[in-house]
C-alpha cells in the first residue's frame, strides 16, 4: 500500500545486526541510512553475507524474527521473479500493491501475520 510506504518514510533510526541471517529469518529491507521501511524479507538459505555488508551508510541487515514452523508453507510462496523484485523496490515503494499487480500478478502477500512469545 503506497500510503502506507509514504508514512513509513520519516526514517527509522539504524540498528546493529546482532543476529545471523540464517535461513527462516526475517529482516528489514534497508537501502542506506534511515532507509527501513515496512519491506521485509525472509532468508531462504543462510546469508551470512547479509550479516556484514556495507553500503551507503549502513552495515548488514538486522533480523528481527524467524519462522519456526511452518516453513514448508514459506518454501510454496512463487519464486518464479527470482531476484527481480529485489531491484524494484523504488518502483514498489512508489506503485504499491498496484504496481506489483501490474507488473508481477503471481507474487504472494502476507495478509496477516501474529508475533507470539
Amino acid at each position: 500500500d503506497s500510503l502506507i510506504n509514504k508514512s513509513w518514510q520519516k526514517g527509522i533510526e539504524d540498528e546493529p545486526v546482532i543476529q545471523k541471517n540464517d535461513a527462516m529469518t526475517l529482516a528489514f529491507a534497508r537501502g542506506g541510512v534511515k532507509t527501513r521501511s515496512n519491506q521485509i524479507f525472509i532468508n531462504l538459505k543462510d546469508n551470512y553475507r547479509l550479516d556484514k555488508l556495507a553500503y551507503s551508510g549502513v552495515t548488514g541487515f538486522p533480523v528481527i524474527a524467524k519462522v519456526t514452523t511452518g516453513k514448508e508453507n514459506v518454501l510454496k510462496f512463487y519464486s518464479g521473479y527470482g531476484d527481480n523484485l529485489g531491484r524494484k523496490q523504488g518502483q514498489i515503494n512508489k506503485g504499491g500493491n498496484t504496481f506489483l499487480k501490474e507488473n508481477y500478478p503471481k507474487v504472494d502477500y502476507i495478509i496477516k501475520a501474529y508475533l507470539i512469545k
